[in-house]
């Protein structure tokens, strides 16, 4: 037993796959402790697989950070759209008052575009961050064989016809939903890193990194429920204003880092935290007094343990060229 444990411990595809979910559901506060413990496996077999097949297929087609991220948008899409269909049913248990407020046509919009970002960014990236951390010398090689590749994209087709248990919205929605999901794989598949276009400068402090994580988290998941509870607001505003804090979120890293040429293991931890630091500490207070305390304080041990194993230098600080995470 301790040797099966060890060798999953050993290997970042294992890892990815039970940790997917933990970010995701867990941290994210979308499930607490005990419901989440009972749903684990099935938690891995949609968020672990998708993170292992978005980031073989980056690796694979040599698209680097830009790939994973338009594949995390077509992974957010086919949970929310194709698995849960809460971006159609009106009446998912988590949309508040964007069930009407941003809801147009049978489509959620404000809910569609915040879960896709949300897949995306957290799911996904902040995913692959933690383990490519986790595994310095395994960053740049391929973490699945063919089987292994299969069996993932296996997972993830029996969730989508999962899917056609829950809410029914037009067939062509659906058809739409699909069409979408192809657009951002042929994108990923033809995207390429682009080389800096100037000398690396100096990169700001990984504090800078930590509150834009922590302002990209606020503008996304906060600010559509604001404009929310003001009479009158626009839903058209709030989309506008979530969208465009997003891209300029991306676009401070980018200029940051000589479009991701010149950081380290420091500034994407940080980043990566900030995300999540307004899920953590609000974690008490969405998934209940008890379990989330727990999980707040496991997180923040964890996440403590891994910044300093980064700062003492166990891990290299800057991966190769051909690492998803380094372009």
């Amino acid at each position: 037993m301790k040797h099966r444990i060890r060798r999953l411990a050993s290997s970042p595809a294992a890892v990815t796959f039970l940790l997917a979910p933990v970010v995701g559901e867990l941290v994210s506060t979308s499930a607490p402790l005990p419901g989440f413990l009972l749903g684990w496996l099935p938690f891995a077999v949609l968020y672990g697989s998708g993170a292992l097949l978005v980031r073989e297929l980056a690796l694979r087609w040599d698209s680097g950070w830009l790939g994973i991220g338009l594949l995390g948008a077509a992974y957010g899409i086919v949970e929310e759209g194709l698995v849960t269909r809460a971006f159609f049913d009106p009446a998912w248990e988590d949309l508040g008052k964007l069930a009407v407020f941003g809801r147009d046509g049978g489509v959620n919009w404000l809910w569609a575009s915040q879960l896709t970002i949300y897949h995306a960014v957290v799911s996904i990236g902040v995913t692959l961050v933690i383990v490519e951390i986790l595994f310095p010398d395994r960053r740049n090689l391929p973490w699945l064989g063919r089987r292994g590749l299969a069996w993932s994209a296996a997972g993830m087709a029996a969730w989508v016809i999962a899917g056609f248990g829950f809410y029914h919205p037009p067939g062509g929605h659906l058809v739409a939903t699909w069409v979408v999901v192809g657009v951002l794989v042929l994108a990923a598949r033809r995207v390429r890193p682009r080389p800096a276009r100037t000398a690396p400068g100096p990169v700001p402090r990984p504090r800078r990194f930590l509150l834009l994580g922590v302002g990209g988290w606020v503008a996304v998941m906060l600010v559509p429920h604001l404009f929310a509870e003001v009479p009158g607001a626009s839903p058209e505003a709030a989309w506008l204003v979530m969208v465009t804090a997003a891209a300029v979120a991306v676009g401070a890293v980018r200029r940051w880092t000589a479009d991701l040429t010149a950081w380290d293991d420091r500034h994407r931890f940080a980043l990566a935290f900030g995300i999540m630091a307004p899920f953590v500490i609000l974690g008490p207070v969405f998934a209940g007094p008890l379990w989330g305390t727990v999980t707040t304080v496991a997180t923040l041990w964890a996440s403590h343990r891994m910044w300093r194993r980064i700062v003492s230098g166990s891990a290299p600080s800057v991966p190769e060229p051909s690492s998803p995470a380094g372009t």
